[in-house]
């Protein structure tokens, strides 16, 4: 007699579980980030200064970063106790509010 073998599937679904958009900014982020980094290193041999070409750069470099950290953290929170989702949005909200304050150019 045949022994019945037993199919499990999972039918949760995750946020950016392999997906292409994560993907997509994880790589795109590196790359910017890098760029961003050797090209401000340059100019800064040079005494010279990116000025706002160099900001909006840094400012996508890190908004792609976010989204490919961001959402793997949230599945990570999925599941767990309030205190590591509210860890978690005061965290994604600072990180947040530092990229902008970041890219305003404040007078010394």
């Amino acid at each position: 007699m045949a022994k019945k073998q037993k199919t499990t599937t999972s039918s949760g679904t995750s946020i950016g579980n392999n997906s292409g958009f994560v993907k997509f900014c994880s790589f795109w982020g590196i790359v910017i980030a890098v760029a961003l980094l050797i090209v401000t290193a340059i100019f800064n041999a040079v005494g010279g200064n990116l000025g706002i070409v160099g900001t909006i750069f840094d400012v996508l470099a890190k908004l792609a970063l976010l989204v490919a950290v961001s959402i793997p953290a949230y599945n990570y929170t999925r599941g767990k106790k309030i205190g590591w989702k509210v860890t978690y949005w005061v965290a994604l909200i600072l990180y947040i509010v530092c990229i902008v304050l970041g890219a305003i150019p404040w007078n010394k």
